[in-house]
């Protein structure tokens, strides 16, 4: 899949503009009301995420919730919440986000102390403030886009 192109249209949809202040702005809620986007952030994630062992998905916010949906569905994988997670331990779960944020660290702990296994997060566009307390928890970040790269092509986009 062309991420150039869905970085496009993410943009178009108004999930991603330009910061006055620096570095993008991120609101993929806009996206939702283009079905065909959400679909095609899920697919640029499960295509991401196709080395990455899982059972089960964790929407990891509310915003969140459309992609580990639509994946979930499409590979007939069991969605968790904070309430439902008692039922699977020893599992491997694979969060979803679409910006990693310091809650997401609350959220594996919780997880983890329920024997869930959670090596992974999978995000639509990668937060390097956390890559250190991540990997104190041993845990991973597969993003689609960069800041830079999200940060490169509006700048591109804004000299046209």
């Amino acid at each position: 899949m062309a991420y150039e192109e869905l970085l496009f249209d993410l943009y178009r949809a108004g999930a991603i503009r330009s910061n006055p202040q620096g570095g993008p702005l991120f609101n993929t809620t806009q996206a939702w009301a283009f079905p065909h986007l959400i679909r095609k952030v899920s697919q640029a994630l499960w295509e991401a995420a196709s080395d990455i062992p899982c059972d089960l998905l964790f929407g990891a916010s509310s915003s969140s919730l459309p992609w580990t949906t639509c994946i979930a569905l499409e590979h007939n994988l069991p969605m968790l919440t904070l309430e439902n997670n008692s039922w699977h331990t020893g599992k491997t779960c694979l969060i979803v986000a679409d910006l990693v944020t310091s809650e997401d660290l609350n959220i594996i702990a919780d997880l983890r102390k329920n024997d869930i296994v959670v090596s992974d997060i999978l995000a639509i566009f990668e937060n390097k403030t956390l890559l250190d307390p991540l990997s104190q928890y041993n845990i991973s970040q597969t993003a689609l886009f960069t800041t830079q790269s999200i940060s490169d092509f509006i700048h591109e986009k804004t000299l046209r």
